[in-house]
């Protein structure tokens, strides 16, 4: 899996693994805050994405 590089990748779908073990399938990186240890979010660091593949159909 590619790691996350703080900008959305350009697909239509992905799946992705949170800092804290979860596993999310089939998501639209449009929705999702792709930002690492953002200052903005400190109770949510857990939920920090760290890598992500695209989604195979």
């Amino acid at each position: 899996m590619p790691a996350n590089t703080g900008t959305p990748p350009r697909h239509e779908l992905v799946d992705i693994r949170f800092r804290n073990g979860i596993i999310v399938r089939g998501i639209d990186p449009a929705k999702y805050r792709w930002t690492l240890d953002d200052p903005k979010y400190p109770p949510s660091f857990a939920f920090d994405i760290l890598d992500w593949q695209p989604c195979k159909p």
